[in-house]
């Protein structure tokens, strides 16, 4: 997941920010977000891992639904994408 976020935020300072250049990494992103309760069996059952896997899945779907059309509104999708890992990694990654 580290990996796409780095690809997705090295196209947007390279102004590589047509749906085409970005959409590949969030679909990357959104299958390995499917199977982040699996990946981590300790907090599987914990409510508050479930909401953070589930708005960091809400905001890739919302990313590849409407993509971006310029570096602006594709830097306000990556960050909200980045907001969702972020908020995971403050509440589990110790």
């Amino acid at each position: 997941m580290a990996a796409q976020m780095k690809g997705l935020n090295q196209s947007l300072k390279a102004n590589r920010c047509a749906a085409s250049d970005l959409a590949p990494r969030l679909q990357s992103l959104r299958y390995l977000a499917n199977d982040l309760e699996p990946a981590f069996l300790p907090a599987r059952d914990d409510d508050l891992f479930g909401e953070r896997a589930s708005g960091l899945r809400a905001a890739l779907d919302a990313a590849l639904a409407a993509p971006p059309s310029d570096c602006a509104t594709a830097k306000v999708a990556v960050d909200r994408v980045n907001t969702g890992c972020q908020s995971c990694h403050r509440d589990f990654k110790g």
